[in-house]
């Protein structure tokens, strides 16, 4: 995929961008559920963003989007100025092996294994 041109604001790069991001959910009785509805949002490179709200928000839906473990039903996600949410399922495991790191609200350890193994 050809990569767009790097986003710049004010001289401070965008990262990471989501433009009117859809996310909906078929649940057991076939009603939908509609996630995010137009998330539009700009990531600086070197910027700490925070996403808060109440539990069932659709925080960790639009953070899972943006890290490319889950795809948008609709809008597009761009990372390092390459748009992303088209991405196959091994264009998104490259992208998050060699150029993504997550820090997980609930870590996940094995008690009986080293750091090491854990990784």
């Amino acid at each position: 995929m050809q990569k767009e041109k790097i986003l710049v604001v004010d001289d401070e790069k965008i990262i990471l961008k989501t433009d009117s991001v859809c996310r909906n959910f078929t649940i057991g009785d076939g009603s939908i559920v509609h996630a995010l509805k137009n998330v539009s949002a700009d990531i600086y490179k070197g910027k700490l963003t925070v996403f808060r709200g109440r539990s069932g928000s659709s925080k960790t839906t639009l953070i899972n989007i943006m890290g490319a473990l889950d795809n948008p039903t609709s809008g597009k996600v761009w990372f390092d100025g390459e748009e992303i949410s088209s991405f196959s399922t091994k264009q998104q495991d490259a992208l998050r092996r060699n150029k993504m790191a997550f820090v997980f609200q609930s870590v996940a350890l094995v008690s009986t294994m080293t750091a090491l193994e854990n990784v």
